[in-house]
């Protein structure tokens, strides 16, 4: 180490003090020391103390050593006791836009409440507040979370239903919880214009459901085909979309998350690139973002990016929902009450089906997109098989991109040989923990039974086929945001409605693997290693505060972990998650805005 009290040396041991250049004089803008701070960074797991300056860590070691930086005004934040400080976690797959549109329906979800008698109570009342006005006279009635497959006793939907169960007088459209199929009523189907004619959107990758007399049942399967209600319904106005914004990002940092993904569903429209160029720009914004197009969407202008918005890559879908009945699987679904309830179509996709016709077509939608990070969601062994046959022609086709970072969304039912498949081409996979946790019972006994849900989304096997930087993701709002849930299933595979019980025991990983995945690994799949996702000198300081050391506690309490704060540069100083999200300076955003769409539709 020489003369200089400080450095990070390539060779050797690791130095117990880092220091990035540039900094051996300058004072530390805050300091955190006790309590216990885990890097992620293998070769320093855990120090005494950090320091930041600016954006950046500057230094990490023994509390003696990151002291001689403290200066006159730099801040110390003490942890005491259990508490914990760690990188903010990074979530590569979730969808803050539905968090955020979806925050104006009402909420059926089973994770609220455990019976239909309860759920015809909210439904009640949520009629009992429709008030049409002259500017709106049939103003929609909108319920998300309708899920068959945790409140067991919902009856099966169509529109005549909806008309007795919620109303017959105005439109209405109710969500599946996974967001895969939703229902109108009569009303619903006449505003959208859904007849017996209508053709599935987009070349049949949504799907009108057609009743023998080819008359629809008010079904709708596939983004595409939600879509159609969605364009119907009212927007937010501009200060409340504002409101709903920052609301549901601080969902996020809540939860621990300073990055997070969208993949795919935000509009990347010019209004509302400008929308999420000013929401980004302010203080309060409490996450980084990087947002996924769509071909459909195409590629969005680069002169949008800043600090906090970047966008990685493009997203697809190849199959659909385990819920819906629409991933494309090898043997059929079981016909059980659940399955009729969630209205599996037997006669025509008992093994569900495939999104793109073949593995070409999927590859030709990528084209576009093939130097970028590519991400298919693919849930169903025939969906991943296309879809690993669609990326090996992206990646024969162009040899010059080596690292590509290739991604598989969710992978619930992968194969082990589909995972070594995917690590010879170099493709890496994400996957969907909160599943064996919350509707774990209802894959087993419900939908595909006990041998294929036991392997459903098994991270343990990711490891043993070479998988290095495999992750595991929220995909709000399908799931609660709840990380530290999502790393109790990883690690211990119980599931919430059979407590005890481990589906798949032997596919289960280590708290560390789980750690990673929300982290480094996440930070990994989005190329943005060398910033985020560990706690190394040079690395920005995006950070958090849990009330526990996730690697300690025993793995059935990961839940209980509390986050007390999140920390990041731009915010000036730690962000207490009780705080007010939205301040004045949103306020002063929103005039911009205004001012700034104005100009545009002139």
């Amino acid at each position: 180490m020489g003369n200089l009290p400080f450095s990070c040396e390539p060779v050797a041991p690791p130095p117990d003090t880092c220091q990035a250049e540039g900094h051996e004089a300058e004072d530390a803008d805050l300091i955190f020391t006790g309590g216990t701070i885990i890097t992620m960074d293998d070769s320093n797991p855990t120090v005494e103390a950090l320091a930041v300056k600016g954006e950046k860590i500057v230094a990490l070691g023994t509390k003696d050593d990151i002291f001689k930086l403290k200066g006159l005004f730099t801040r110390v934040v003490e942890l005491t006791g259990t508490e914990t400080l760690m990188p903010g976690l990074v979530d590569p797959h979730t969808h803050p836009s539905l968090v955020l549109g979806l925050s104006i329906f009402t909420d059926l979800s089973g994770f609220k409440y455990s019976s239909f008698a309860k759920v015809k109570e909210v439904i009640k009342d949520a009629v009992h507040h429709v008030k049409p006005t002259s500017a709106d006279p049939l103003p929609w009635v909108l319920f998300k979370g309708w899920d068959p497959a945790i409140i067991t006793d919902l009856p099966r939907l169509d529109a005549k239903t909806l008309d007795s169960l919620v109303t017959a007088k105005y439109p209405v459209l109710v969500l599946n919880q996974a967001l895969h199929s939703a229902w109108l009523n009569t009303k619903g189907l006449e505003v959208c214009n859904i007849t017996s004619k209508t053709p599935d959107p987009e070349g049949g990758k949504g799907k009108i459901v057609h009743d023998s007399h080819g008359n629809p049942t008010g079904m709708l399967k596939e983004p595409p085909a939600i879509a159609i209600p969605i364009a119907k319904i009212p927007k937010p106005g501009l200060l409340q979309l504002v409101k709903l914004a920052f609301e549901a990002l601080q969902q996020f940092s809540q939860k621990g998350f300073t990055t997070i993904t969208d993949m795919g569903t935000m509009p990347l429209d010019k209004l509302a690139l400008v929308f999420l160029s000013f929401i980004t720009h302010c203080a309060e914004c409490p996450v980084r973002m990087g947002l996924y197009t769509t071909p459909k969407n195409g590629k969005p202008p680069t002169h949008y990016v800043n600090k906090k918005m970047w966008f990685p890559g493009a997203k697809i879908w190849a199959d659909g929902s385990p819920y819906a009945g629409s991933m494309a699987v090898d043997k059929p679904f079981l016909k059980t009450k659940m399955t009729e309830a969630l209205d599996f179509d037997f006669e025509n996709y008992p093994c569900g089906y495939l999104i793109y016709p073949s593995a070409d077509a999927q590859a030709a939608a990528f084209q576009p997109f093939q130097d970028e990070l590519l991400a298919t969601h693919c849930h169903g062994e025939r969906a991943i098989k296309q879809s690993l046959d669609a990326y090996e022609q992206l990646i024969q086709n162009n040899p010059g991109n080596s690292d590509h970072r290739y991604r598989l969304e969710h992978t619930g039912l992968i194969t082990e040989e589909q995972l070594q498949r995917a690590t010879q081409l170099g493709v890496t996979v994400t996957m969907f923990s909160g599943h064996v946790y919350y509707y774990g019972v209802a894959l087993w006994k419900g939908i595909l039974g006990l041998d294929r849900a036991e392997r459903f989304a098994p991270t343990n096997l990711a490891t043993t086929c070479g998988q290095k930087h495999w992750t595991i993701h929220e995909d709000a709002e399908a799931n609660p945001i709840e990380p530290f849930v999502s790393m109790k299933a990883c690690v211990t595979r119980e599931m919430w409605k059979d407590p005890g019980h481990q589906l798949g025991p032997q596919y289960a990983s280590t708290i560390d693997e789980a750690l990673k995945a929300y982290t480094i690994n996440a930070a990994w799949q989005l190329k943005r290693e060398n910033d985020i996702g560990s706690l190394e000198v040079g690395k920005l300081a995006d950070l958090v505060v849990l009330s526990e050391n996730p690697k300690v506690v025993q793995p059935e309490h990961l839940p209980a972990i509390q986050v007390l704060e999140t920390y990041l540069p731009w915010r000036g100083a730690l962000q207490s998650q009780e705080g007010e999200c939205f301040q004045v300076s949103s306020f002063l955003a929103c005039w911009v805005i205004i001012t700034t769409m104005l100009l545009l539709n002139t």
